[in-house]
């Protein structure tokens, strides 16, 4: 029987690759982002993964957190900052979505509600991607990995939450999807400096980067090849 860490992980990665692959068309470039194995912030571990699809004038990104039952809310998933070439103008949030829920003081919560946009994401310059400090005040729907059974339907709670956890209520569970506007951008453009950004502070840890660059654009073999980045995906993350 797969641990239920695994079977959290599987959905997750399952669920990711097969929207990368519907909105990777073949002129589009296209990456997948991972926090390196044994990454850390002030408050602990963290564990995420990002795709980007660049089209023309647009970039579409997936952020996942993966880090199961996280204690503070700093370890929680709450921007990305890259670099993409051509652009000529400050980026713009066009959309977002995802599902969210409020995690009580005892870990307890109920199934996400679809949602779109989230209300505290914000994009600009030259891209930063955040939920802290461009739009409003105290940050929210920070993404949060899964709970202590591994995954996202309530029956499990976040159990190792510290006493500040609920303050930032809601969450996005799991994975939060992204159109970003972008002047200047095109399917030709490439990107550099990906960082991560966890919890309230968004704080940064650099990424390493697992296909090569452009393999989402082939749309059809991604979707063949689909099993097999899943199970190498969850491979690596089981080494851990």
């Amino acid at each position: 029987m797969k641990h239920p860490r695994q079977l959290g992980s599987t959905a997750a990665l399952t669920a990711l690759f097969g929207t990368i692959v519907s909105l990777a068309g073949s002129t589009a470039f296209g990456a997948m982002y991972m926090t390196p194995a044994g990454s850390t912030d002030s408050n602990g571990s963290v564990d995420a993964t990002a795709s980007i699809v660049v089209g023309s004038g647009k970039v579409t990104v997936i952020l996942t957190d993966l880090l199961e039952n996280p204690t503070s809310s700093g370890q929680t998933l709450s921007g990305i900052d890259f670099t993409v070439s051509g652009q000529t103008g400050a980026a713009t949030l066009a959309s977002s979505s995802g599902n969210i829920s409020t995690i009580n003081s005892d870990g307890t919560y109920s199934a996400g509600v679809y949602t779109s946009p989230l209300a505290h994401w914000g994009a600009d310059n030259g891209v930063n991607l955040s939920t802290v400090g461009i739009v409003g005040h105290m940050p929210y729907d920070l993404i949060v990995g899964p709970d202590n059974a591994g995954g996202f339907s309530g029956v499990g709670k976040y159990s190792a939450g510290n006493g500040g956890f609920d303050n930032f209520d809601p969450y996005v569970l799991g994975s939060a999807t992204f159109t970003v506007n972008i002047p200047g951008v095109t399917s030709a453009s490439t990107l550099s400096g990906v960082t991560f950004e966890f919890g309230t502070a968004a704080e940064v840890v650099s990424n390493v980067i697992v296909p090569e660059p452009g393999f989402y654009g082939a749309s059809a073999g991604a979707l063949a090849l689909l099993p097999i980045w899943a199970g190498m995906l969850l491979r690596l993350r089981n080494k851990r």
